[in-house]
């Protein structure tokens, strides 16, 4: 009987100390993609570029099961843009810190980058609406007036 109990002891002990000791694993790199998104644009401004890219290939390295596990997950590139005030070319610096990766991942390269686009302030005016008929109408019926309501839009 007390040799079951030590055995139990010493089985418990080493799955503890197994736990404990870092996992001697090979470190690897690996590029994955992340998609693009650039938030907290003024409600005033408006991104007038048509050609952002929506997402950037990331190159991280870190341990084999690590880099397994992030396979699984979706990373994001974030850049807030809160901080731009008017209209005009702004050039963004994508950094580690703005992707989301576990903190036993290690970010090696981002790219591109560098994003460029062109920002400009929202206008408002309001044109007046004028409606048009085309073609005929089937036989049998005859076109009215037409109107529109309201008669301005923004």
């Amino acid at each position: 009987m007390f040799a079951r109990g030590c055995a139990e002891i010493t089985r418990i002990y080493w799955l503890i100390c197994a736990e404990a000791a870092p996992r001697r694993e090979e470190v690897r790199e690996r590029i994955v993609t992340a998609s693009l998104s650039l938030v907290g644009v003024p409600s005033y401004l408006v991104i007038t570029t048509p050609d952002i890219p929506s997402s950037v290939s990331v190159r991280v390295r870190g341990r084999k099961s690590d880099l397994r596990a992030l396979a699984s997950q979706s990373l994001e590139a974030s850049a807030d843009l809160s901080a731009i005030n008017q209209s005009g070319e702004v050039e963004i610096t994508l950094r580690s810190q703005h992707i989301n990766v576990p903190e036993n991942i290690e970010i090696v390269s981002i790219r591109p980058n560098k994003v460029r686009f062109r920002v400009e302030q929202l206008r408002q005016r309001a044109v007046n609406i004028r409606p048009f008929l085309v073609g005929d109408p089937p036989a049998g019926y005859i076109v009215g007036e037409a109107s529109a309501d309201p008669l301005l839009a923004l």
